[in-house]
């Protein structure tokens, strides 16, 4: 027999609402996470990240025949006009003509915002543009310059105004 208590109520007749308390608590708080996890969402994920994996080598291998080039590039940015250089050079320091230069600037903590632009030929192997990013920060750019089958690509990080 269970002991009833004077006043009405059984011994220990609180303890399920322990379990509905303790519930209570853990869905309020995974709903607080997702609330702040949709809030703080940047939309920043690798477009394709399956297919550069897979891709991975080839990479690779494009890397090797472009050391094996010898070009080196000279990069330069002025914030205060937003001029954006690149000046190529051949194995024996020859300036390298007749380029097809682009330039991709990416936002790396926010999405939306990258864009290309082309680099126009200003002579001796100089290729230059005026950006004007959206956002002021850090961006990263991708140097994309092709000559016949012959390509090179580099990465450089610039601070916009």
């Amino acid at each position: 027999m269970t002991k009833v208590r004077e006043k009405g109520r059984e011994k220990g007749w609180w303890y399920p609402w322990i379990f509905v308390a303790f519930m209570g608590v853990v869905v309020t708080v995974n709903l607080v996470f997702m609330v702040l996890a949709n809030k703080t969402w940047t939309g920043l994920e690798t477009e394709g990240a399956y297919e550069k994996g897979l891709a991975y080598n080839k990479a690779l291998l494009g890397a090797k025949a472009q050391a094996a080039l010898g070009w080196r590039m000279d990069f330069q940015f002025t914030p205060v006009e937003g001029k954006l250089s690149a000046a190529f050079h051949g194995p024996g320091g020859e300036a390298l003509t007749g380029m097809k230069v682009k330039a991709l600037l990416i936002r790396p903590t926010r999405e939306g915002f990258d864009f290309s632009i082309d680099l126009e030929d200003k002579g001796g192997g100089t290729y230059a543009a005026v950006i004007d990013p959206p956002l002021p920060g850090r961006w990263t750019v991708r140097i994309h310059a092709y000559r016949g089958a012959d390509s090179f690509q580099i990465k450089r990080e610039i601070m916009a105004p």
